[in-house]
């Protein structure tokens, strides 16, 4: 054979020697890698002098953001470093290690093959430093668990106290929350603990500087008393909150008006109980307060004042933005002040529900925006019902937001209802009309025809039942609607639409029929609140009687 020839054939025999990758025509690799030794051993015990750590797996692996995804507790306060080697994992630098504390190595599920395929279980470890390995637990489900994200159940173990907010130290243990939201802290000394829940986009989430996705369970405090014990049903609900402070940012006139600007957002319905008033000034009073649609975090302040200067203390007394944190403050204000002569009428800016919609709850309240603060006459508003009128009762929310309620507990259901806005009996504050038109704004509610209901008796220990909530929550998340529980118990839950609905229950101590998910600063817990097992069918026209509903 020519000698070109033989070359040829070795560099092709070399080259199929040399590709990385299953056989051509095998079966695809659909196995994620399995952990099949480490150095401390799983469940080693008197482990001393450690600074590496060693986890061979079944296969070569690839862990993305390695060093990010590790999680050893108790946290040290030097973070280890990740390198891979082939089937090898080397978690070097680690210090710090205590005398008798078992400690907790995890990679969560993150180590994947060189295929992409991720190993089907968690990947960890547990070793003590002392003669025996802690083996007590704290599980539960983690509910309303955002998409796309990776959620956390941070557990801080009490020393002398807690301090005020766990936020800002180091937490005793971490736990990465599952995709169906359950999540089990493994080998936990005994002793007291309280937890929080975190949604991050980052894999570490102790490197989220702005979390706002947080939940805290309805128990101050976890006590697990003694090894072995099993703590479980210790429940989060994700909400967003707000940690930055709520405090006053900037302040002008404009066009006459005072306008406050806030961190964040105001509770509109504050307005109406907080004070807004100067303490040391007689040329200058608050005549009212208001907050703009689309400018939520304005605080607008019309002002009579005499002569040429804005100058006192304006008191701020139990303002709430819409995350439920109030504001006392008091603002020492001295700015040169110019009269304005309104010249431009006010306006509807918005109405809820909106103009034109279909499928309204027929226990509605109507919305009204104005532009500013008006002054309406009577007659200047009139709802009718499938082109009747009919009685309501006003509410005013803040100095240019009204609510209307309709009295006399008529069957509103399948009605088309008429918001009517006479322009000429509404007028603001310097005395422009709003139009010399009548406004008109419609919209129908659900027909009894087109909804189903759920009636059923909430079984639970609770001594005061009536002050349990049943929201039915439709599978889409598009449609949901609560009440409250009677005092024995019972509810019955009506205008649904037809699908599948599942429960959820809260026991709302404040009686504002809102959940109170609780706060990080100061550290409170959550109402109690329960999900159900019961997953409910509705069909129109249909009662769906008799669910007993357990809670305890």
């Amino acid at each position: 054979m020519p000698s070109r020839w033989l070359n040829i054939i070795l560099v092709i025999m070399l080259a199929g020697c040399a590709a990385q990758g299953p056989p051509g025509g095998g079966p695809e690799d659909k196995e994620g890698p399995v952990l099949i030794s480490s150095v401390p051993k799983d469940m080693e015990t008197n482990v001393t002098g450690l600074s590496e750590i060693f986890l061979e797996f079944s296969e070569p692996v690839q862990i993305k953001n390695a060093e990010s995804r590790l999680m050893i507790s108790p946290t040290l306060l030097t973070k280890p470093k990740v390198e891979i080697k082939g089937r090898k994992v080397v978690i070097k630098n680690i210090k710090g290690l205590q005398k008798d504390v078992t400690y907790i190595v995890s990679l969560g599920r993150s180590v994947q093959d060189l295929h992409g395929n991720f190993a089907k279980e968690d990947i960890r470890i547990a070793f003590s430093t002392g003669d025996s390995i802690d083996n007590s637990s704290i599980l539960g489900t983690v509910y309303n668990l955002p998409k796309k994200l990776n959620c956390f159940i941070l557990a801080y173990r009490a020393r002398d106290s807690f301090p005020d907010s766990p936020l800002g130290s180091l937490p005793d243990y971490i736990c990465q929350v599952g995709e169906n939201g359950s999540y089990k802290f493994r080998n936990l000394s005994p002793g007291v603990y309280r937890l929080l829940a975190v949604c991050t986009r980052l894999s570490d989430p102790l490197k989220d500087k702005q979390l706002s996705l947080i939940g805290l369970p309805p128990f101050s405090e976890i006590n697990v008393e003694k090894s072995g014990q099993t703590v479980d049903r210790v429940n989060f609900y994700i909400q967003e909150v707000e940690l930055s402070p709520f405090r006053v940012v900037s302040y002008k006139i404009e066009k006459g008006i005072l306008r406050i600007r806030f961190t964040h957002k105001l509770k509109e319905d504050s307005l109406s109980v907080a004070s807004v008033d100067f303490v040391d000034a007689n040329s200058v009073k608050v005549g009212s307060t208001w907050v703009a649609n689309g400018n939520e975090n304005v605080l607008n302040v019309g002002l009579d004042v005499i002569g040429e200067r804005l100058k006192g203390k304006l008191a701020l007394r139990g303002l709430l933005d819409i995350y439920g944190k109030k504001l006392c403050d008091t603002l020492a204000l001295d700015l040169e002040w110019k009269s304005y002569v309104d010249s431009v009428p006010p306006s509807v800016v918005d109405v809820i529900p909106r103009n034109g919609a279909r499928d309204v709850d027929p226990d509605v309240e109507v919305r009204l925006d104005f532009s500013e603060p008006v002054v309406i006459d009577s007659g200047g508003i009139e709802i009718l019902v499938d082109s009747a009128s009919i009685g309501f009762e006003k509410r005013v929310l803040d100095s240019n937001t009204l609510i209307l309620k309709l009295a006399g507990g008529e069957n509103l259901a399948g009605r088309e209802f008429i918001i009517r806005a006479d322009g000429r009996r509404i007028y603001d504050l310097s005395g422009l009309t709003m139009s010399d038109t009548v406004v008109s704004y419609r919209f129908t509610t659900l027909s009894l025809a087109q909804t189903g209901s759920i009636s059923g008796h909430l079984i639970s220990n609770t001594e005061k039942k009536e002050l349990l909530m049943v929201e039915a929550i439709r599978d889409d998340g598009k449609f949901k609607r609560a009440v409250r529980a009677g005092a024995d118990g019972k509810f019955f839950i009506e205008y649904l639409l037809p699908g599948k609905y599942s429960l959820f229950v809260w026991y709302d101590k404040d009686g504002d029929c809102i959940f109170d998910g609780g706060k990080v600063f100061p550290y409170t817990p959550s109402e109690p609140f329960w999900f159900p097992e019961n997953r409910i069918r509705v069909r129109a026209r249909w009662e769906t009687a008799g669910e007993e509903v357990i809670l305890d």
